[in-house]
């Protein structure tokens, strides 16, 4: 029946969303995790399903230590819920019981109980995990939180430095921070009026609009890379650097946009083909077609979408791959040149850095706000954060 309408194997389809997903299985230590599963199979549900299906043993047992994996990585060092408030501000040189980050700066609103315990519970995961997801709800003030964190952080660096200068040099590396359109401007005035030692640039608009972020420091296109080149990592300068944008500016100005007609090698002769899962309208040229652009979008949702909704006019469709997506794993293709009169199997679309030397910029923290909006694994946005060098992901 599959084979006759066109339809998938639901086990392929299965395959490729594990692929699409976070392997949780390979952070976790395996001894522990053949422990639980040992235990789960004694349970006498367990052994009922196997005994009435015994061929989905292994699929039970995969799921289990999947579960097992998630509750590891997310679990293992749960936030304390007696964090010392004191111990935290010690730490980061924030004066007790005031609160303030900086003690002898005047208008700088104070952090609040729970923020503190927030800045000790993040960097209790960065010195085990290194990376950090921040879930706390609207109006608890996150953006002070990860603010805080940038200077903490070199706060600390300086710290170690000072304690054993004979021992490694200290590296200092700036901060992107990644907003959509809507918050953008919320959080480069939390940034510059409770933050004042941290040099906040905003890498959005250009300056002739600076006005609307209180005459802000704005570097436009052509400064971006040259700024980021001339910071030194072993000046405590670029620790308190950070830079601010958007989804869409970073889509826009550093990423093209590279689009190749292609067919597969071993192209089946026989059957009906595949259901397509997506589609795009056919006027690309066979050869290589490139796109970018430097216009912003007022929505970083709508911006992706029009790319995709982009003018088309011939009837015809054709699938849309994206470079190294798992739907491409193991197969061979052949790109079609201008002229070529095959019919393709498909679009390859690969996205790249406009300039190369983007990806060598090391950052200290890549903060993402609203992270839900690079939540297609495939979408110009999740990619652009793989072309970009960070040590941590907030």
């Amino acid at each position: 029946m599959r084979k006759h309408f066109g339809w998938k194997d639901p086990d392929e389809i299965f395959n490729r969303v594990l692929q699409h997903t976070a392997s949780f299985t390979s952070l976790a230590e395996e001894r522990k995790m053949l422990e639980f599963s040992a235990q789960s199979a004694s349970s006498s549900a367990v052994q009922d399903f196997i005994a009435n299906h015994p061929d989905q043993e292994q699929g039970l047992v995969d799921i289990i230590r999947r579960a097992n994996a998630l509750d590891v990585v997310l679990n293992e060092n749960p936030p304390s819920e007696d964090t010392d408030l004191l111990e935290v501000c010690k730490r980061f040189n924030i004066s007790w019981p005031e609160m303030q980050v900086y003690k002898d700066i005047p208008n700088c609103q104070p952090l609040k109980p729970h923020q503190i315990a927030d800045l000790g519970i993040i960097f209790n995961k960065l010195d085990s995990i290194g990376h950090v997801l921040l879930c706390n709800e609207r109006g608890l003030g996150k953006t002070k939180v990860f603010a805080a964190m940038v200077e903490c952080r070199a706060r600390d660096i300086e710290a170690k430095a000072a304690a054993d200068p004979d021992g490694d040099q200290a590296v200092y590396f700036p901060t992107l921070v990644v907003n959509p359109v809507s918050t953008i401007h919320q959080t480069h005035a939390e940034f510059k009026q409770n933050f004042p030692g941290l040099n906040v640039l905003l890498y959005y608009v250009t300056k002739s609009q600076a006005r609307q972020f209180g005459d802000g420091n704005i570097l436009e296109k052509g400064e971006f890379l040259g700024f980021l080149q001339k910071l030194s990592p072993t000046n405590p300068k670029s620790g308190r650097t950070v830079i601010l944008t958007t989804y869409s500016t970073l889509h826009r100005r550093e990423i093209t946009t590279v689009e190749q007609r292609f067919v597969f090698e071993d192209r089946e002769q026989s059957g009906p083909p595949p259901k397509r899962q997506k589609t795009e309208k056919n006027t690309v040229s066979n050869a290589a077609y490139v796109a970018s652009s430097e216009d912003e979008a007022d929505d970083p949702d709508d911006d992706e979408m029009a790319q995709q909704r982009s003018a088309r006019k011939d009837t015809k469709r054709i699938r849309t791959y994206y470079k190294g997506g798992p739907e491409l794993k193991g197969k061979r293709l052949e790109p079609l040149t201008q002229g070529d009169e095959k019919t393709p199997d498909g679009i390859l679309v690969e996205y790249r850095l406009q300039n190369e030397d983007l990806g060598k910029i090391r950052w200290g923290f890549l903060i993402v706000d609203e992270a839900h909006t690079a939540r297609k694994v495939s979408g110009v946005y999740s990619q652009i954060f793989k072309l970009l060098d960070w040590r941590n992901l907030i």
